[in-house]
């Protein structure tokens, strides 16, 4: 009388097709996963090697913050300024109204400026990234608007405290919330605002390789990602200190 047939389990054919199969079920899952991941970090404006920057920049790197191989000249005398506009310290922050990394990273640098008022020298520059942000070079105009009524810094906040709102009526809201001539205000944007000085700090991203928003550049030394405060606040310190 023949022997019953030997379960599937015990049968070494079956069995590595199973785990062959479930391995690369595995490896499928993890492509798709950070194909994913990377996706959205681009289409957020984010350069996709920051999700690294919060693990391996952190307070015992800084001692790496000595005289950079390259440093970069990416200050301008027409970007907006915070601070005392001859401060040992100047940080330029090229940034996007839209981009969400950019908005976090907005309370560091606006309270590093309102604490060290006399030490740091704060600059912004547009890098409108309007193929994934289409709203981001209208709100840099609507911000250049408001600087002509000296209500730049004003804009400025309104546009990331409600980075969901950057439609035209929206700007014009702002502009009656801050107080502006809302005629003036309103031509200003037809006409484009400070587009030159917009296309001017695009270029001048571009050549120092900006790749996503935000990017700080600090006494010319570029960090990219949305630095925490405390690690900002050990970097101006350790600039302070230096001779």
């Amino acid at each position: 009388m023949p022997s019953p047939a030997q379960p599937w389990y015990e049968r070494p054919a079956p069995v590595f097709a199973l785990l062959t199969a479930l391995a690369f079920a595995g490896f499928l899952f993890l492509v798709i996963w950070y194909g994913a991941g990377y996706y959205r970090a681009m289409k957020s404006g984010k350069n996709v090697a920051l999700p690294q920057f919060r693990s391996s920049f952190t307070a015992g790197s800084l001692s790496a913050l000595k005289p950079a191989a390259k440093l970069y000249d990416v200050a301008s005398p027409d970007a907006p300024l915070l601070g005392n506009p001859y401060a040992k310290i100047t940080i330029v922050v090229f940034g996007d109204f839209e981009c969400p990394y950019t908005k976090e990273a907005h309370p560091t640098f606006r309270g590093i400026a309102a604490e060290y008022p006399n030490d740091v020298r704060l600059l912004w520059r547009d890098f409108p990234l309007e193929t994934i942000h289409p709203r981001a070079r209208p709100a840099a105009v609507a911000a250049s608007c408001a600087g002509r009524q000296d209500k730049y810094w004003a804009m400025h906040d309104k546009l990331f405290a409600n980075q969901n709102a950057l439609e035209e009526k929206d700007f014009l809201n702002y502009a009656e919330q801050i107080g502006l001539n809302t005629a003036e205000f309103t031509a200003c944007l037809k006409s484009g605002g400070d587009k030159e000085r917009i296309d001017r700090d695009l270029a001048a991203g571009t050549a120092a390789t900006v790749r996503g928003t935000p990017t700080f550049f600090i006494n010319g030394q570029r960090v990219e990602g949305a630095i925490p405060y405390e690690i900002l606040k050990q970097i101006v310190e350790k600039f302070k200190a230096a001779k």
